[in-house]
């Protein structure tokens, strides 16, 4: 009998890409279909703010399996009293990222996940740089303490938790953690010099002018905890001016996508990042990429 004839290695880097591409356009487009569904404000579900997951979290690694180191349980992760994480507009529009994220711009996310007061508490973070993960400043720092025990799971590697972040690559604005100031709900974790960054997105500072009525179309995604551990979550839909520093948006979210980026396309291709997610409400809200924001966020840097 004979054997099939072996395909290069060219040739099956070519294939890998067009599948990648493929798939890559098949999530764009099933975004863009759920983008479009029509949206109705809820009120504000404060009984929500916290919600107990089972108390053994098991998580994936290659070589057999890990735990976060002794959580009671995993906390949806919310910001201040009266502030949800987790907001469904009628029906739900988030889908699946359901293959190994390695093309932009899911490779620029990266799951987070720590302890604080003994519960485990997970969160999303997007880089920016070689070295530098933006995140919301309420998933490195809750109510009052520095979330411990942190670690990363990050794209093509099915978001295993397998980086361990030492104490002094954390950052936290000081206006968030002395005052609570949701202007400035942001962190950042910065990583050795030498880490090998799977993807990032760059940072659009979007003026008041370039929102239509309509709304600037966006993406939103993240690692939520309504869905199973470790898994990457988008939706898509128009997003307004809150106010200079703040987004508005009825994009479909849940608690643990806090920090996560909301995503334009750039002109040319490309993607880039206008704001952090960090709250959910009648509209869930982002913190807003502004001239100040983003040197405070540069001033978070060593």
């Amino acid at each position: 009998m004979t054997k099939p004839k072996a395909s290069s290695p060219g040739a099956q880097k070519s294939r890998a890409r067009k599948d990648g591409s493929a798939r890559q356009t098949a999530i764009l487009n099933k975004l863009k279909k759920a983008g479009k569904a029509t949206h109705s404000a809820k009120p504000r579900d404060k009984t929500k703010a916290r919600v107990k997951l089972p108390k053994r979290i098991v998580i994936r690694k290659t070589a057999g399996r890990i735990t976060i180191p002794s959580p009671p349980s995993f906390r949806k992760l919310r910001a201040s009293p009266g502030r949800v994480a987790r907001i469904v507009h009628d029906a739900d529009t988030r889908i699946l990222i359901d293959t190994i994220p390695v093309v932009a711009p899911w490779n620029a996310l990266a799951l987070i996940a720590g302890t604080v007061s003994s519960e485990g508490l997970s969160g999303t973070g997007f880089f920016i740089g070689s070295q530098v993960l933006l995140t919301a400043g309420h998933v490195l720092f809750f109510e009052g303490q520095a979330v411990t025990n942190v670690r990363l799971g990050l794209a093509g590697t099915g978001f295993e938790l397998s980086v361990e972040v030492d104490s002094s690559q954390i950052h936290v604005h000081r206006r968030w953690k002395e005052h609570g100031d949701e202007a400035f709900d942001v962190g950042a974790i910065i990583l050795p010099a030498d880490f090998a960054v799977p993807g990032k997105l760059s940072v659009k500072i979007a003026r008041d002018d370039e929102f239509p009525d309509a709304g600037l179309e966006v993406i939103v995604a993240g690692f939520p905890g309504d869905k199973p551990f470790g898994e990457l979550w988008a939706a898509k839909g128009p997003v307004q001016v809150g106010d200079a520093q703040r987004l508005e948006y009825l994009v479909d979210t849940a608690a643990g996508e806090s920090g996560g980026p909301v995503i334009v396309g750039k002109t040319g291709g490309g993607y880039s990042a206008i704001g952090i997610h960090n709250y959910g409400g009648a509209a869930n809200s982002a913190a807003r990429f502004t001239d100040e924001l983003f040197a405070e966020v540069k001033s978070l840097i060593p």
